[in-house]
């Protein structure tokens, strides 16, 4: 369809004039946004909770610090790494000007030793990031439904608890959450106004860029390749074509901006597509369940009545098809098939659906809902139905400005267990304040990038109260130690595989015999061992899941915690325990 530029001034002078008009609801939404985002957002800082924040940060400071953009790995596309890359260089020159920082030196201490401010950064971030997307969200439910309705529904994004928590970290997810919306918003545009050029190549380009923050965002481009097709009239020649290529075009432009080495390093980055594929594919989450089904009991039970209603918007899709609901279809459905078959379980691999169902279930309530059921009921079924899910976030809020179980087990250790003793946790991440020293000056994996100078600095801090020496509950093995199968030869291709069989669980006597004084448990680790059923005969790391439960089982029979700390309705976190395995340096621990 081809406009006038005058038609499509006096559109965005509407626009403009409707935001206005509409100015308290936006200041409703903005307003509870923020409080919400900014409750709890210094949760379990200046510690790592989460992993992903750590690489993320890490590969963005090592961007500066070797003064390339070209990450040292590839497990994720580059863009949200780009993006903390460009806030931590201005924290540090705003630290120079405010006199925090006096070197380089000074910036990467504070990260090795106290990182919270690098994380807190990039949560705020992420705030500001997902705040934008429920505007696109208001944005495109106004196209079809007036301002308190598309407010209410909004409302319920905001109020998603799978949302705030997975986006509530410095990770990329709230880049797809919001770039999801803006594609989307287009495209309903298109469904209203007809297809045109220009909003083909932002949106494809915007598609891109999604894609280029999270890989989830695959499946984005049939939706957007789909409504371009089904929206083009004619639906045939010249116009459909030069609509199609400009959207792929963008696709293909948006990529290569957040993620160039796609293309530079075409090796690496298959290599890393292929790592955080199999990863997914083989390995095992603290959650386990039936395909398919786990996904659907796991949205109910998080989302509550909301949940439900986001299921049933799924299968309306199926029962009720329409030409409209196909570029989310085009979405949800091979995202939901491929993410349900994978061994490893987790709503955050679902995330870009949910903003989808949300505007459907719009969709459905516009028409087939709004003016045909009664009012009372109506605004009755709304209370039900963002009530709970206000409560559920808002005690997710609270918990998260509660002390853990992870702090409580640290001022345990340093009160109780002397400094530079040997402790051996088994999370695959630190998120307990211990540090050792030589781990980032001498033996970790990141030490050798770290500069003399940085490295002398890191000495002057051995006096520190917290400062132990921590084991590793992996061995670093030259070479992968593969499995007597006939499939060994294959995997030995497969770079996740080559990265586990090169780091096989540690026993009990290997422990002991490196002078583990004290072994800490994280009921996250343990628990998708011994609670979880063993991987199927042709996952390659069942043997592994197997000896690791055989170590658990010999720590839980052989062995009395000194101390455990559990969470309950107030304090959130995992169990943390804490056996002593030699009395040397230890004798004045207690219960």
């Amino acid at each position: 369809m081809t406009r006038s530029f005058r038609d499509q001034f006096s559109e965005y002078l509407f626009e403009q004039k409707t935001l206005r008009k509409e100015t308290p609801y936006l200041l409703v939404l903005f307003g509870t946004a923020l409080a919400v985002r900014l409750i709890g957002i210094t949760y379990g800082l200046p510690v790592t909770y989460n992993s992903t924040e750590y690489f993320i940060a890490k590969h963005a400071l090592s961007m500066g610090a070797r003064h390339t953009l070209e990450p040292l790995y590839f497990i994720y596309p580059t863009l949200f790494t780009y993006l903390m890359a460009i806030t931590y260089g201005m924290y540090f020159f705003a630290g120079l000007l405010g006199g925090r920082f006096h070197s380089p030196e000074d910036f990467a201490l504070e990260f090795l030793i106290q990182p919270g401010n690098f994380y807190l950064l990039g949560r705020l971030v992420v705030a500001v990031i997902f705040i934008l997307g429920l505007f696109y969200a208001y944005r495109a439910l106004r196209l079809f439904l007036e301002p308190r309705s598309a407010l209410f529904f909004t409302l319920m994004l905001l109020f998603s608890y799978n949302l705030q928590f997975y986006t509530f970290w410095m990770v990329p997810d709230a880049l797809l959450f919001t770039g999801t919306l803006v594609v989307f918003y287009y495209i309903l545009k298109w469904q209203k106004m007809g297809v045109r050029t220009r909003e083909v190549l932002w949106a494809g380009l915007i598609c891109g860029l999604t894609l280029s923050a999270k890989y989830n965002a695959g499946f984005l481009t049939l939706g957007l390749l789909g409504a371009v097709f089904l929206e083009t009239q004619p639906r045939r020649g010249k116009p459909l074509l030069r609509h199609l290529a400009f959207a792929v075009g963008g696709i293909g432009l948006g990529f290569l901006l957040g993620t160039p080495y796609a293309l530079l390093a075409f090796h690496r980055f298959r290599e890393g597509f292929l790592t955080i594929w199999a990863q997914s594919e083989y390995d095992y989450n603290i959650t386990t369940g039936l395909p398919y089904v786990w996904e659907m009991l796991e949205m109910v039970k998080t989302e509550w009545l909301w949940g439900l209603v986001l299921l049933l918007v799924f299968f309306w899709s199926i029962i009720r098809p329409q030409k409209k609901y196909w570029p989310f279809l085009l979405v949800v459905y091979p995202t939901f098939l491929i993410v349900g078959s994978w061994e490893k379980k987790g709503l955050d691999y679902l995330l870009i659906i949910f903003p989808l169902l949300t505007l459907q279930a719009g969709f459905i309530y516009a028409e087939h809902i709004k003016g045909r059921w009664p009012r009372r009921l109506v605004v009755g079924l709304a209370i039900a139905l963002l009530l709970p899910s206000v409560l559920h976030v808002a005690y997710l809020k609270f918990r998260f400005t509660r002390t853990d179980t992870r702090q409580q087990a640290t001022q345990w250790i340093v009160k109780h267990i002397p400094p530079e003793s040997t402790l051996c946790y088994d999370h695959y991440h630190y998120d307990l304040n211990l540090i050792d020293i030589d781990r980032f000056a001498e033996y970790g994996a990141g030490s050798r990038f770290l500069s003399p100078t940085l490295k002398a600095r890191l000495r002057q801090l051995e006096g520190l109260p917290n400062r132990y020496r921590l084991v590793s509950p992996r061995h670093r093995l030259n070479r992968p130690r593969w499995p007597t199968t006939a499939d060994s030869i294959r995997h030995s291709r497969n770079p996740f595989l080559v990265e586990q069989f090169s780091h096989p669980f540690k026993s009990l006597k290997d422990l002991q015999e490196e002078g583990v004084q004290w072994l800490i448990l994280n009921s996250e680790t343990f628990q998708k061992y011994l609670l979880n059923p063993e991987p199927p005969e042709n996952n390659p790391l069942r043997h592994l899941f197997v000896a690791k439960r055989q170590f658990y089982e010999a720590v839980f029979r052989n062995l009395q915690p000194i101390r455990v700390f559990r969470p309950d309705w107030k304090t959130p976190g995992p169990e943390i325990r804490i056996y002593r395995l030699s009395p040397a340096n230890g004798e004045n621990a207690s219960p």
